[in-house]
């Protein structure tokens, strides 16, 4: 599964540095999680960490998107980062502590953690390309790229690390 996500505005983008870019010390903090998911924090020091928050489809991602998954960070005008998922939790009380509430006092509390956070330089048009989307086409907050898309590309490069490997401009 590749996922793709956005930061672009302001507050996203202080998200992205505050606990992307820089780790998050989830070890200080397990104490907001509810006991019984605790277990799921465990001998984690620091994690790279995104949240989303509730709504149909946000949820429905989330909810489907696995360990392992790779995600794309869309910011500045181009995926700019990768990362795979190593586990989900739903914490709001941790969600406010990492990145506080919303305009609407909401939690991003749809947590996802992220290993292996690098730079990379793809090319919003030529990723639109390559997946076969309108050259118009903006990501947009949180999703997945289409399973007959990526399945298409698969067939051809093997493997997502492949794909991004070839799109990326700095390789």
């Amino acid at each position: 599964m590749l996922i793709l996500f956005t930061a672009s505005s302001d507050q996203a983008l202080d998200h992205l540095e505050t606990s992307v870019v820089n780790e998050f010390p989830i070890k200080q903090s397990i104490n907001l999680v509810e006991p019984e998911k605790r277990h799921m924090l465990n001998g984690i020091e620091t994690s790279s960490v995104w949240g989303v928050k509730n709504g149909v489809r946000l949820s429905k991602t989330w909810d489907n998107m696995p360990e392992g998954a790779t995600v794309l960070i869309y910011t500045g005008g181009k995926f700019a980062y990768s990362a795979k998922v190593n586990g989900k939790i739903r914490s709001k009380e941790l969600a406010e502590k990492i990145w506080g509430l919303d305009s609407d006092n909401r939690a991003w509390e749809n947590l996802f953690f992220l290993d292996e956070v690098e730079t990379v330089d793809i090319d919003r048009l030529e990723f639109n390309d390559f997946f076969g989307y309108d050259e118009n086409h903006f990501p947009q907050g949180f999703k997945k790229v289409r399973s007959d898309r990526l399945q298409k590309r698969l067939e051809t490069h093997g493997t997502i690390d492949e794909i991004l490997s070839e799109l990326d401009r700095k390789k």
